[in-house]
């Protein structure tokens, strides 16, 4: 998609049951959670609201938009704006399904 990318270090969400990883998408964090199966990453996905700030009993006050989106059983997170990071999101996973 024409970024650079490059997994850094593990990372746990207390909203998510899984262990995700740190990706630098032209150094920018972008969080990825692979679930075992596609119906639990969607599980998952119902428990964030349509603003990303509330995430099944978290709520959270994210520093920059949050913005959501789920593949399969794959949930990718990112928090801020640069317009090639999203772009790139979006060409890949299609519209976000939570976030601002």
């Amino acid at each position: 998609q024409g970024v650079s990318a490059e997994a850094t270090d593990k990372v746990e969400q207390p909203f998510f049951p899984v262990e995700g990883q740190n990706v630098q998408v032209n150094g920018q964090n972008v969080q990825f959670f692979e679930f075992a199966e596609p119906s639990a990453a969607e599980a998952a996905a119902l428990t964030v609201n349509a603003t990303g700030d509330a995430i099944g009993t978290s709520m959270v006050a994210w520093v920059e938009p949050p913005h959501f989106y789920r593949s399969g059983a794959l949930i990718a997170l990112y928090v801020g704006s640069d317009e090639s990071v999203l772009n790139a999101l979006n060409t890949v996973f299609g519209p976000q399904f939570a976030g601002r």
